[in-house]
């Protein structure tokens, strides 16, 4: 098995890997991007393809193309390495089992259903008037073959039967996997009689299913249900779509979000391929971490009635934050993405292209309702459209669209401003926002690794300057330890090859000093004066420490001790005097 687990990272790109998850730019020999696993406005989360590894100097997270689908994907080392197994070509030898696993049971079981409901729908003889009304929505062959549709029977017990008279699986399985409802003595299918939309996590396994009933369905029956939060399966994380656009997101850099999984195929059908649904009307925060690794523009096509236009407050206020641009579908000509995609796609690609920034969005919706033909109306106008940019954080452009507002209405902008601040004064009042900076030793860390890199791409004759001047130069952790070993190795002709022979403890650290080091071209000028900073700073807290000690050893007594301590920091302030590099 460790065999086939190098031989698999030897076959897999991490820079490709990364990048089916994050945005990512070529930088000097890294590639850079937003970190996934922490929100960010400036990218400081770097893949290295030479070394094979990501760190994020952010939040800190950092390892292999395993650990990062582990982390990002929510996966264990099992299935981190089956799913890049496949990606390798590489048939992994069968393990031996050591007992059953529970996750890993549910995605077999809705594995099973998915099939299950697809046969029902494609092949069976009961699938016909579910077949039927696809047709009916435009819905063809590929469409249905493209996002696995289904089709559930109306009986009560038709994928019990299947999975645990056929299938051998227990009771209890069903009932965690949200699939069934009741108890050992009497199970039903939680979907009956209804189209069956399998929901996908974003690495593209099947953890739950949204199921909507046909025409004729009693009144009192929910047009739509959904699976229940379950191990797997989290409605906050879900985007129905998101496996099949993803690359078209990526190349268009922008996403189109709309509600339902009709919206979205019909979209995606219209060539609006850039398009995901979410679950209801919430663009929750875990959504937007997921998709701004992608893009940063967000177009929303959402319901605009009173719980759908609460919901998009709440989403602007998640995606401001990360400083997103988010425009605005003026939805015209059909009552939602479905129907006009369906019935106009020519005209709703022009939607989504001449889509208004969002503030711009409320500004015209706002006025249309109200009017600026009068003073009340007026006010009215910017009674409903100040909260929205109040809520702005980035004040450049809370300036900019203050003024639009106030040229549109006809008032003084300063008047539009002071409602903008009254709003503001109010939240901050009611919240005060928490400012995290980077630590001492955070800093220090960084710089560390700065130097340490500059080190590993400097020429030999430039390190052997070095190596002369910081003779003495105490050893402090592993950044010095490491500085030491390359001034000491003498030539180093291949970078990866050297960090690659390294003791474990000062690997890592070596790694991460590579992504700092290989970011770009620094003079000789620029190295030695950071090599003598950071030799300084090493000198000063050397010296603090011993300052320490001999205070500490006066108050003992201990005269011997004292005068070693002494004699050291005599040899240090001259060392200090010395560091200088010609």
């Amino acid at each position: 098995m460790e065999n086939q687990v190098e031989e698999i990272k030897k076959k897999i790109n991490i820079v490709n890997i990364v990048g089916e998850q994050v945005a990512l730019k070529k930088k000097g020999k890294n590639f850079v991007g937003l970190c996934p696993f922490h929100g960010e406005k400036t990218a400081s989360f770097m893949v290295n393809e030479e070394l094979q590894i990501y760190k994020c100097f952010g939040c800190g997270s950092g390892g292999d193309v395993y650990k990062f689908l582990m982390e990002v994907e929510g996966l264990d080392f099992v299935e981190a390495l089956e799913k890049l197994a496949d990606k390798a070509g590489v048939k992994l030898i069968k393990r031996t089992s050591g007992g059953h696993d529970p996750k890993r049971e549910l995605l077999e079981v809705h594995n099973l259903a998915a099939e299950y409901y697809h046969y029902l729908l494609t092949k069976h003889p009961a699938g016909e008037a579910a077949r039927g009304y696809l047709r009916e929505r435009g819905v063809k062959e590929k469409l249905i073959e493209t996002f696995r549709l289904g089709y559930s029977l109306p009986e009560w017990d038709g994928l019990v039967k299947y999975l645990v008279n056929k299938k051998r699986y227990r009771s209890e399985v069903l009932i965690a996997a949200g699939l069934a409802t009741g108890n050992e003595k009497r199970l039903y299918d939680r979907f009956r009689g209804r189209i069956m939309f399998p929901l996908l996590d974003i690495s593209g396994r099947i953890v739950g299913f949204s199921g909507r009933v046909l025409p004729g369905a009693k009144e009192d029956e929910a047009k739509y249900i959904n699976s229940p939060e379950t191990e797997i399966y989290h409605k906050s994380k879900m985007l129905f779509g998101l496996t099949v656009a993803r690359a078209e997101i990526k190349k268009k850099n922008r996403v189109v979000l709309v509600e339902g999984e009709l919206d979205m195929i019909s979209s995606f059908a219209a060539g609006v391929s850039e398009t995901v649904a979410i679950k209801g009307s919430a663009l929750t925060s875990e959504m937007i971490g997921i998709l701004s690794r992608l893009t940063n523009t967000f177009i929303l096509a959402l319901d605009a009635d009173a719980a759908g236009e609460a919901a998009m407050k709440r989403s602007i206020e998640e995606a401001e934050k990360l400083e997103l641009s988010i425009k605005m579908v003026e939805i015209t000509g059909g009552k939602d993405p479905d129907e006009i995609a369906r019935s106009k796609p020519r005209e709703w690609v022009e939607m989504v292209e001449k889509a208004p920034p969002v503030y711009e969005f409320f500004f015209n919706k706002a006025v249309d309702k109200w009017g600026t033909d009068s003073v009340e109306g007026v006010s009215k106008v910017v009674r409903e459209v100040v909260p929205y940019l109040a809520k702005v954080e980035n004040g450049v452009i809370r300036e900019v669209w203050a003024r639009k507002l106030a040229e549109k209405v006809g008032v003084d902008k300063a008047r539009v401003w002071e409602e903008i601040e009254k709003i503001r004064f109010g939240r901050k009042e009611e919240k005060a926002e928490v400012n995290v900076k980077p630590s001492e030793a955070a800093g220090k860390q960084l710089f560390d690794l700065q130097v340490v890199g500059l080190l590993l791409f400097s020429t030999d004759e430039l390190r052997e300057k070095i190596k002369k001047v910081l003779v003495g130069l105490p050893v402090v952790g592993a950044a010095g330890k490491l500085v030491e070993t390359i001034l000491e190795s003498g030539e180093i002709k291949k970078v990866e090859k050297f960090i690659a022979g390294l003791p474990q403890e000062l690997r890592s650290l070596a790694q991460e000093a590579y992504l700092v080091g290989s970011e770009g071209e620094v003079g000789e000028k620029e190295v030695k004066r950071l090599v003598l900073e950071w030799a300084r700073r090493e000198v000063r807290g050397e010296r603090n420490r011993l300052t320490t000690l001999i205070k500490k050893e006066e108050e003992a007594g201990e005269e011997a001790l004292l005068a070693n301590l002494s004699e050291k920091l005599v040899k240090l302030n001259t060392l200090e005097k010395k560091l200088v590099i010609s």
